[in-house]
């Protein structure tokens, strides 16, 4: 699907260039967002286009929508009386500190006062993987693994253990 964007300033096309990436190319690897500055330019390709935006406020809404798609999943971690709820498919990874964790997301990183044990506990059926004593990585993340490292679409290079290498790669590859 190609979706295109029209506006006049250049920085709030990017903006919500990057996070309709992060939100629908997440899920959808087929989706390409093109920025048009020029409306004659855009016009003269308007065929290519599934979606055309050419209103921010359409596009904040459609944003608004993804972002609270009742259909996507979410994991509740509860510290205390401290509660947290994110959607699966925005968190990358898990990394242990100590008593406590951080989760890395699309939104950023959240530091809670919870094992990774615990947190394997409720994020193991979501489809994360214990890779190493420290790390707990979402598998749909997951770009490649080289030799002990999992490379994640965020970038980050996430260790793996010598110890749970081989349950990693038939997790991860099915085989």
């Amino acid at each position: 699907m190609k979706i295109a964007l029209y506006g006049t300033n250049e920085n709030m096309l990017k903006k919500h260039k990057e996070k309709l990436y992060r939100n629908i190319v997440a899920l959808d690897k087929g989706v390409e967002i093109f920025c048009y500055k020029d409306e004659k330019l855009l016009k003269k390709n308007l065929k290519e286009y599934q979606i055309v935006f050419m209103e921010e406020s359409a596009l904040n809404k459609f944003e608004e929508y993804i972002m609270n798609n009742p259909n996507r999943k979410k994991v509740t971690l509860t510290v205390g009386k401290e509660i947290g709820t994110f959607f699966v498919d925005d968190i990358y990874y898990v990394e242990a500190e100590l008593s406590r964790i951080h989760l890395v997301t699309k939104e950023g990183e959240f530091i809670l006062s919870v094992s990774i044990s615990k947190a394997q506990e409720v994020l193991e059926k979501e489809g994360f993987v214990k890779v190493h004593r420290s790390y707990l990585v979402n598998e749909d993340h997951v770009v490649r693994i080289k030799h002990r490292i999992a490379f994640m679409d965020n970038g980050k290079e996430i260790p793996i253990s010598k110890y749970r290498l081989k349950d990693v790669k038939e997790r991860l590859t099915g085989k």
